[in-house]
């Protein structure tokens, strides 16, 4: 019974449901575009993350360790495999050109996890390393128009370029665009003359681990016995979330844009809903005058916006489909990441429950006329607004903390969803201001 009473009250507001549908699903497909490319994004760099940092841990400073330094460190690894590697930035020649190159010196063995790949196979400097060679990789041929047996300038040493990296597991996004990558074997740095007093030159010490127990083990005895401050202990799963930090904050800011698109869909549609549910009451006063009780017509209404929600929140995941192939073709084009996009049950989930929360807050005040009002206020709207200016103004309210909680998920910050709160709250006070000045300049003017 049920069912078919909600079905018939939609079919006969049938405009009003497709608006208030339509509305809510453009609404959250942009929540579920950046919420979903985001879940992605992290959890592939989370997949990824011993690959991105090449070991377990790390152990890095922004210059070279010294001596009792190195001592101490191979003290504290034990009998774990470990090697050292050196990275700068500094200049690169050919010819007339000259580019700044991000420089990576590695050792015999790197890396630990993943792998480089070049064009003649995978990257290695364990046979043939007396003559000194480079690889670089697309951005370093395209800005120094270099070819394969070319001989590069880094300092005072000469390079032959032996081939080009095509795909590197390590590579982040972090240095992609500010300056091309290059690999040389660690003991040829030294013949460039760039490690000398002045120069800035990073030491990396990877370590590989036995195992998470061993690697957390590791990580805290490091921390307890290192008071270098200067020196900078990072396990996997942190390089990882440093890589993507940047796109991180922007797929927030993004989600935060979102959210405000959702707010105005569900504002457009809540306005929609709240003129149908209106019209609904003096249906609600009939069924009750017949022997509905309260209860029931409550329930009645529950399962209408339950149904609008659903239909909603399906709509936006049928539509997104497209979409997500979209941005996982940015994605791969723009910074290198390879995800899978889709809807998951908890997004899908967490769609629907947006969708129907914003459907109950915008129909608050009819809840509480069906459950509370003279019958007498439903066939009256002077009267329901008379008798319902609480509810409303609690409605308000609760939806500003509805927005300030979502705001603090997408955002994962207090401060950030603070201030997005706030400037709804001055945008709505500025509109509804002007708003009110507009319906008082209309009302002097004479009919």
């Amino acid at each position: 019974m049920f069912i078919n009473l909600v079905l018939k009250s939609l079919w006969v507001e049938l405009r009003d449901s497709l608006s208030v549908i339509l509305a809510l699903s453009v609404g959250l497909i942009g929540l579920s575009l950046v919420l979903s490319s985001r879940t992605a994004v992290e959890s592939q760099m989370q997949n990824k993350a011993q690959e991105i940092l090449t070991s377990d841990l790390s152990i890095s400073a922004r210059r070279i360790f010294n001596e009792p330094q190195k001592e101490e460190f191979k003290n504290l690894i034990g009998d774990r495999p470990y090697h050292s590697a050196l990275s700068l930035f500094t200049m690169s020649t050919f010819g007339n050109n000259s580019r700044l190159t991000y420089v990576k010196a590695i050792p015999k063995g790197y890396p630990f996890y993943g792998n480089i790949q070049t064009n003649a196979g995978p990257l290695n400097f364990i046979s043939n390393t007396n003559e000194p060679g480079i690889y670089g990789d697309q951005q370093f041929f395209d800005q120094l128009n270099v070819r394969e047996g070319d001989k590069v300038q880094i300092g005072k040493s000469y390079f032959l370029v032996k081939g080009k990296i095509t795909d590197d597991s390590s590579q982040s996004f972090r240095f992609s665009s500010l300056a091309p990558k290059v690999y040389i074997f660690k003991d040829h740095l030294i013949q460039t003359g760039l490690i000398q007093f002045g120069s800035t030159i990073s030491e990396t010490i990877y370590v590989k681990t036995r195992s998470s127990e061993d690697l957390d083990a590791l990580q805290k005895n490091l921390l307890k016995k290192i008071k270098d401050t200067s020196v900078r202990i990072q396990t996997s799963s942190q390089a990882a979330n440093s890589s993507v930090r940047a796109l991180s904050y922007l797929s927030d800011y993004l989600g935060l844009i979102a959210l405000a698109g959702f707010m105005l869909a569900s504002l457009g549609a809540g306005f929609i809903f709240y003129e149908s549910l209106t019209k609904q009451l003096k249906v609600f006063s009939i069924f009750q005058s017949l022997g509905l009780s309260r209860r029931k017509s409550l329930a009645l209404l529950l399962l209408q916006t339950f149904v609008l929600a659903a239909i909603s929140s399906l709509l936006s995941f049928i539509v997104s489909i497209p979409l997500f192939s979209l941005i996982s073709k940015y994605l791969l084009s723009q910074f290198q990441i390879e995800v899978s996009l889709g809807l998951g049950v908890q997004t899908l989930f967490a769609l629907f429950t947006l969708a129907f929360i914003s459907s109950l807050l915008i129909s608050l005040s009819h809840f509480s006329a069906l459950l509370f009002a003279p019958m007498r206020s439903l066939l009256d709207f002077e009267l329901y607004l008379q008798s319902q200016r609480k509810p409303l103004i609690a409605s308000f309210l609760l939806s500003l903390a509805f927005m300030f909680g979502i705001g603090i998920l997408i955002s994962r910050s207090y401060v950030i969803s603070g201030f997005f709160s706030l400037g709804l709250l001055l945008i709505f006070g500025l509109v509804g201001g002007i708003g009110l000045v507009f319906i008082r300049f209309l009302s002097k003017l004479p009919l």
